[in-house]
């Protein structure tokens, strides 16, 4: 903000030094001779720079002085005394450039909860302000292949260091690469390889995993392994062609950590025991659910090396195998003489195996062999993408057309979703009373002295989180639940029926996270883990949505009742809005503007979880961003379209695309929006349109 308002770079500094009380960084002996005093992966982590021992000493740039436990941390990886110098965060890149080999260029906007950096000339089309870009730019074209794998190692060490899941390059508009990380599920632009270095670092990765270099045109998958400070880590390497013969490489790692027993997958007592409950069973069918990205590889690898402990003989049947487990079998369907994961499955269960490890169930071929297979006294551990156990199962009528023999065959049914922990270092108590009304209301009756909260420091990087537990929904099929999925129970009667037969869902699963202090309460609701389904859908009386609502939001609202006169009553109650955004602060900040215009307010983060409350509550308005996860404002639009009597959509966006905006309201859009209106016109223009939406009493 000061460097766009004109304030000098020197300027800046000056303050900076007066305010921690440190002095400024002096660079000019920066050089490689550097590089023994700090070791590169710990000057990444913490964005500093070793400047030298002066008196036993040594001198430490950073951005951040005033960091009570960077003194401590870097002193005990130097083995040095240390002080910390003040310096911009673009001074501190050229200086690791100079002592560790890599030229870094600029960061385009602040981290969360970090400075404010020094912006490039021009920006990249299309990339959102609030995500830093750190790009990278390798020596000279003249390189050689030597130093452009040691850069490769430089990213993977990076990746490693800072617990990424992944890392994506891709073509970037402006050329070169862009490298993406995923770290807690997240995934955050973290540098840029320069156009001239761009195939070389490829041509290592590629090698590595034994990929044909020669080829862009087509996908490639294969796998390599590398030693990193923290171990040795698995990667699994796929490319993906993109046009004028570009590709896009997508760097899979499982470092030791990642491969966890069941009891570190953060279930607690009582979850584990029917978990472990379930795997103790003979034969039968056991499901573990949850949307992309929700740990169930890491739950059915985990439950696979238990089975395999008690003396059983595993195998999987995967497309393709996500990491090697020893003593199990492991079969790749992409790279095997099977056709299709179906017959490949047929083959493993009718050989000398106790327990069949499927990595998706797909089609309906693959389930009826599932399930046939599972009545033939065989255990079987399956995946399936949904978001619950109750979807799971109507999913499952869908793949199964015996639901007897369905009902038979299962087990239990594992729901889960993957939340972000608090920080140790940094999180914050947070008491009851500084939350919103609304979420005040959602802890009513819990104990509340463990409350925490996201702050934000070098360990967490600015997040104010360190690593992911799961909340879970463990669900032994009880003879109740498996005479209604023998009748193909709706999905409404079925979480009821295993709420009432004492079963802890999702909701109360990350509850119990949040009064413990494992996570925030923002996390739960930004993660969409929706409160229990007390209502059936299509079947709701108006004044039970509004008893729901209440009990969600806060605050009392008056029901609506059905008149016999012709003439509608007089609006009495505040207009219920659904507001779907994935960006939190926008959202939030847009959620508090329309509350104090006498709006209720219930949020979504992305286009699923928004479609699952619209047709669970019964907004009076749906407003949303256009583009979301998991599901877009289009896709939302189309999905409401097949509803008897859906919302009206208000398109709430910066976007200027004419073309855009036709299409959307080609797909039912009732108006679009510009996000520079404020939340008390937007408010009003709402409620002009809820009049305008009333029925109207006949001529």
């Amino acid at each position: 903000m000061l460097l766009n308002a004109g304030v000098s770079e020197e300027e800046i500094l000056r303050l900076a030094c007066a305010a921690s009380g440190a002095d400024a960084a002096d660079f000019t002996r920066v050089s490689p001779a550097l590089n023994s005093y700090l070791p590169h992966a710990v000057a990444l982590r913490y964005r500093v720079a070793p400047l030298g021992v002066r008196n036993g000493v040594l001198g430490v740039a950073t951005f951040n002085p005033r960091s009570p436990h960077l003194e401590r941390e870097l002193a005990f990886a130097s083995k040095h005394r240390v002080s910390l110098l003040a310096a911009g965060p673009g001074a501190i890149l050229r200086a690791q450039a100079a002592i560790y080999g890599t030229v870094y260029g600029t960061v385009t906007a602040s981290e969360p909860g970090g400075p404010p950096m020094p912006a490039p000339s021009v920006a990249p089309p299309q990339r959102p302000p609030h995500v830093a870009r750190l790009s990278l730019a390798v020596a000279a074209p003249s390189e050689t292949s030597s130093q452009a794998q040691n850069l490769a190692d430089r990213l993977l060490t990076t990746a490693i260091t800072e617990r990424a899941s992944e890392a994506h390059l891709e073509p970037a508009q402006e050329g070169g690469l862009l490298v993406r990380l995923r770290v807690d599920g997240t995934l955050n632009d973290r540098f840029g390889v320069s156009e001239a270095n761009m195939p070389r670092v490829i041509h290592s990765l590629k090698t590595r995993a034994g990929l044909d270099v020669g080829d862009t045109h087509s996908r490639q998958s294969g796998r390599a392994t590398f030693v990193s400070p923290q171990g040795v880590v698995e990667l699994r390497i796929s490319t993906e062609p993109m046009p004028k013969g570009l590709e896009r490489l997508v760097v899979r790692l499982y470092s030791p950590q990642s491969a966890l027993g069941i009891t570190e997958l953060g279930f607690s007592a009582s979850e584990r025991h029917r978990f472990e409950e379930l795997l103790g069973v003979g034969s039968g069918l056991v499901l573990v659910v949850g949307p992309h990205s929700a740990g169930k590889t890491t739950t059915l690898y985990a439950a696979a090396r238990a089975l395999k402990e008690q003396g059983r003989r595993v195998v999987t049947v995967e497309e393709p195998v996500e990491r090697r487990l020893d003593g199990i079998t492991q079969t790749d369907v992409s790279a095997s003489p099977y056709p299709t994961v179906a017959s490949a499955v047929r083959a493993m269960l009718y050989a000398d195996t106790d327990v069949v490890l499927v990595g998706a169930l797909t089609d309906t071929a693959t389930t009826e062999s599932v399930v046939t297979g599972s009545a033939k006294k065989r255990f079987v551990l399956a995946a399936l993408e949904t978001s619950d156990m109750a979807s799971a199962l109507q999913r499952l009528y869908d793949l199964e057309h015996d639901s007897v023999a369905l009902s038979g065959a299962i087990r239990g049914v594992v729901a889960q979703r993957l939340l972000r922990c608090l920080c140790d270092a940094c999180a914050a108590p947070q008491h009851l009373s500084d939350l919103p009304e609304p979420q005040q209301q959602l802890l009513s009756g819990l104990p509340n002295s463990k409350l925490r909260s996201a702050v934000g420091c070098e360990r967490c990087r600015g997040t104010g989180y360190d690593g992911r537990t799961a909340v879970v929904e463990v669900v032994p099929i009880t003879p109740e639940l498996r005479a209604a999925i023998a009748r193909r129970a709706d999905a409404p009667a079925l979480a009821q029926l295993a709420r009432e037969c004492g079963i802890h869902n999702l909701w109360d699963s990350g509850m119990n996270c949040v009064v413990e202090g494992i996570t925030s309460l923002s996390e739960l609701l930004d993660h969409v883990v929706p409160p229990p389904q007390q209502v059936g859908e299509g079947t709701v009386a108006q004044h039970d949505i509004d008893a729901l609502l209440a009990q969600l939001l806060g605050g009392t609202l008056t029901a609506t009742t059905v008149e016999a006169a012709p003439a509608p009553p007089p609006r009495q109650q505040s207009l219920r809005i659904l507001l779907v955004d994935d960006d939190v602060v926008a959202r939030r900040s847009l959620a508090g503007e329309l509350t104090r215009a006498g709006v209720t307010v219930l949020e979504a983060a992305d286009g699923e979880a928004a479609l699952a409350y619209a047709r669970r509550l019964r907004p009076d308005f749906i407003i949303s961003e256009v583009a979301l996860p998991k599901l877009d404002a289009m896709g939302l639009l189309k999905a409401l379209a097949e509803d008897a009597s859906p919302p009206p959509v208000i398109i709430h966006t910066a976007q200027e695309d004419q073309a855009m905006h036709g299409w959307l309201q080609e797909a039912g859009a009732m108006e679009i929006i510009s996000r520079k209106v404020a939340g008390d016109a937007l408010a009003a223009r709402l409620n002009e349109l809820a009049v305008y939406l009333s029925p109207q009493p006949p001529a």
